[in-house]
């Protein structure tokens, strides 16, 4: 058996899970329809980590993959 240690493969970040789950509380979804929700919470999540990361090349990276996830839509 393999044991990965993913803290260690983690991108910096200067977020909290705490912090994370106060920010992912700040999104309103009454006005978006049910079925695509899902999208605007992946959104959400990608610019609050995106915005918090203390990597500038991993930043760049997350947002740019972010971006081109909304272009294909």
């Amino acid at each position: 058996m393999t044991v990965i240690n993913r803290e260690k493969n983690g991108i910096p970040s200067s977020l909290t899970p705490e912090e994370f789950g106060q920010h992912m509380n700040m999104l309103n979804l009454d006005d978006i329809p049910p079925e695509r929700r899902k999208m605007a919470i992946i959104d959400h999540m990608m610019r609050v980590a995106a915005s918090n990361i203390t990597d500038p090349m991993a930043a760049a990276e997350l947002s740019q993959a972010w971006l081109s996830r909304k272009a294909k839509r």
